[in-house]
């Protein structure tokens, strides 16, 4: 009698386990394609609830470090700011969500002390933003104080 309810009990957790699907989903994610840029750095804002990375090209990847100490033209930067969200694989854990923003700084040019600074900021649309000069001039200090990210 044990040995036929036991049977029952496992044929039953067999068809169960044979009929549900049990493919793995992964969290889907917006991939930012660098163009050939290094990360410089990255960091978390818990108010905003986003995360930001700060990418540069060769030049602009050794700005900050012992190479280059001050900005030189040829140098672009690129912020990229992301929207967090809860990672439904990890509690307490958030991924990023969403581009919200890539701010691209070039430093075109120096001339009697001033160096010049082209910059443009985009939408997760690609549309253009027009943020006013305080923001614009906050981006650039952000980016020209930040220090690298050490890579062993």
């Amino acid at each position: 009698m044990r040995t036929r309810i036991y049977m029952s009990f496992l044929s039953c957790f067999t068809i169960w386990g044979c009929t549900e699907s049990s493919k793995l989903k992964l969290a889907p994610q917006t991939i930012f394609e660098k163009e050939n840029l290094q990360v410089i750095m990255s960091g978390f804002n818990k108010r905003k609830n986003t995360s930001t990375i700060l990418y540069g090209n060769s030049i602009g990847g050794n700005f900050g470090a012992n190479k280059i100490k001050s900005l030189v033209p040829g140098q672009i930067f690129k912020l990229v700011t992301w929207g967090q969200k809860p990672n439904p694989y990890w509690f307490g854990g958030n991924i990023n969500d969403g581009i919200l923003t890539i701010e691209t700084v070039k430093i075109s040019g120096e001339e009697n002390g001033y160096v010049f600074t082209e910059y443009l900021a985009k939408n997760n649309k690609g549309d253009i933003i027009h943020k006013n000069n305080a923001e614009r001039l906050a981006t650039i200090k952000l980016i020209s104080d930040r220090k690298p990210s050490a890579f062993p």
